[in-house]
């Protein structure tokens, strides 16, 4: 019995994804990506409410370097990330 097997992590460019890539196809698993669509501004306040705080250079470097994963196969979902009061 083959349980499910989720990476919760940034995996901001390919270079990034690139060994979890590897271990599914090793181990033929299917690939599913989830993205989260969230503005800068957001991840600003995401931030702020952290126990441990990212560099803000750190958030900048990231959300103007993504890649979206087109070319690393699997189904890709789009999550819009909306939120009324600022919470994270």
């Amino acid at each position: 019995l083959r349980c499910p097997l989720i990476i919760d992590n940034t995996n901001w460019n390919d270079k990034n994804r690139r060994t979890w890539i590897s271990i599914a196809d090793y181990y033929d698993y299917s690939k599913k990506w989830v993205i989260f669509k969230t503005s800068f501004e957001q991840c600003l306040i995401n931030n702020e409410k952290r126990a441990r705080k990212v560099p803000i250079s750190v958030i900048e470097k990231q959300f103007n370097g993504l890649t979206l994963p087109l070319t690393d196969g699997g189904e890709i979902e789009y999550v819009e990330w909306i939120t009324n009061d600022n919470s994270a």
